[in-house]
């Protein structure tokens, strides 16, 4: 439950900033967290169709929302739930994918 409303706030304090789009499905899985200086890299097991989420985004950990999305990721990754992310389409590249906006635990 605590996920949910992480998730939750996530969202509703960044609604607004960009353009925002679906880079999984509700039935891709995470497969692989990496931690590379002060971001968290985020594969997950299906592509879009955008160039900016071809299996891969990011999270700025300095920023306290994406601290939370952060433990929601590696929460859903352990676990091996569904989720469905969603990044800002337009946002600066880092180590070429792009920030998440949010993340949905499904399943």
């Amino acid at each position: 439950m605590r996920f949910y409303i992480a998730s939750m706030m996530l969202f509703i304090s960044m609604v607004g900033y960009a353009d925002v789009i679906a880079v999984t499905t509700s039935e891709s899985r995470i497969s692989a967290v990496r931690i590379e200086s002060k971001y968290a890299l985020v594969s997950f097991s299906n592509r879009s169709e955008s160039e900016c989420g071809q299996g891969r985004a990011y999270l700025d950990l300095d920023n306290e929302y994406h601290k939370v999305a952060y433990s929601t990721v590696l929460a859903a990754y352990m676990a091996g739930k569904e989720v469905s992310i969603r990044i800002y389409d337009d946002s600066a590249l880092v180590f070429g994918a792009c920030k998440i906006y949010d993340v949905y635990i499904s399943g």
